[in-house]
C-alpha cells in the first residue's frame, strides 16, 4: 500500500483511505467527495464524479 493512491469520494471509502494514509500511500478526492475524505487528501479534483478520477489519473500518469 505504500505506493498505492487511494481515489475516492464516498462514506464507504473513508477507512480504506485511512488504511493507505497509514501504509505510507495517498489519497484524491474527487470534488463531490464528502468533507472527511477532502480533509484528508492530498490533492481534491476540481471535477466531479468519473470527470475526477480522469482529472486524477492524468495527475498521477502526469498526462495533459
Amino acid at each position: 500500500l505504500k505506493k498505492t493512491v487511494y481515489i475516492c469520494d464516498g462514506l464507504n471509502d473513508v477507512a480504506p483511505a485511512q488504511l493507505v494514509i497509514q501504509s505510507g500511500g495517498g489519497v484524491i478526492a474527487v470534488a463531490n467527495a464528502i468533507p472527511e475524505l477532502k480533509q484528508i487528501a492530498i490533492y481534491v479534483c476540481k471535477q466531479p464524479e468519473s470527470h475526477g478520477v480522469v482529472e486524477a489519473l492524468s495527475l498521477i500518469l502526469d498526462t495533459k
